[in-house]
């Protein structure tokens, strides 16, 4: 009976060692060091762009069940059959930027925002004034430049003539022009960068991002800006009606005594 129980650990254990060999060399590049198991990370050393290490496991001896995705010159994020075609969001440690090439849907986002984290702390000014500046647009994404973006971010992936597609290649398309086909509304990033240029960024590859969640305090200020202006035209209303009534009241006074004269 004790032979039987330890012939099946053995085989459990080949197994599982089988199956973390056959994940890893799917990658050419990849060489595994099976010492990692012990440690539950997976080392996978990288021949391109240039020597490097990546990591998916814990990051300490210690198991303390935390998954760490760890890319030495960033991280990407792909679906589909063509891990290097359809790549969802990345990382690139130079750019210190996280691109998501899709929609978010989250249960709530919250930013860096205590006072302890901020110096140079300024009120806003002419807020009004600055977002009458801006135009607001509908549009609909170009398919060109989507094929454009596309392109520099997979500079890694060999990507196929336009003639000769494969089957990958030909879905991603049609996504990209039923995503072509949605109007959306927003700003140009031109534009908006002619009247705040501190919400708008400029990536490696000269394509413009703008930061639509930093307009809230300004549109904040414009209403404040504006409710003062409501106010004291109010007041200036309620100082011409009190002008009227007292004239009003004077000039029936006046037609009393020349009535009483006459």
């Amino acid at each position: 009976m004790k032979r039987i129980t330890l012939l099946i650990v053995l085989l459990i254990a080949t197994s599982i060692y089988t199956l973390a060999q056959q994940s890893v060399s799917a990658s050419e590049a990849a060489e595994f060091n099976p010492d990692s198991l012990l440690v539950h990370r997976k080392m996978v050393k990288s021949e391109y762009p240039t020597p490097s290490y990546t990591f998916v496991g814990t990051h300490t001896q210690d198991n303390t069940n935390q998954l760490w995705l760890h890319g030495y010159q960033g991280t990407y994020l792909t679906s589909g059959s063509e891990p290097n075609l359809d790549i969802v969001a990345y990382y690139i440690r130079t750019q210190n930027n996280f691109v998501f090439r899709s929609d978010i849907a989250a249960q709530n986002f919250y930013t860096f925002s205590d006072a302890k984290l901020k110096i140079n702390v300024k009120s806003l000014g002419n807020s009004l004034l600055r977002l009458q500046q801006l135009n607001g647009v509908s549009y609909n994404l170009s398919y060109n430049a989507l094929k454009d973006v596309n392109r520099i971010t997979n500079k890694a992936a060999k990507l196929s003539k336009e003639n000769n597609l494969t089957a990958a290649e030909i879905q991603l398309e049609e996504k990209r022009k039923i995503e072509c086909k949605q109007e959306r509304i927003g700003f140009v990033a031109q534009d908006l960068q002619k009247v705040f240029p501190e919400l708008v960024k400029t990536d490696s590859s000269g394509f413009l991002y703008v930061d639509n969640i930093g307009l809230i305090p300004v549109i904040v200020e414009a209403l404040k800006e504006q409710q003062s202006q409501i106010e004291q035209q109010q007041r200036q209303i309620d100082e011409q009606k009190e002008q009227i009534e007292s004239l009003m009241k004077l000039l029936g006074e006046a037609r009393q005594v020349m009535l009483t004269k006459k």
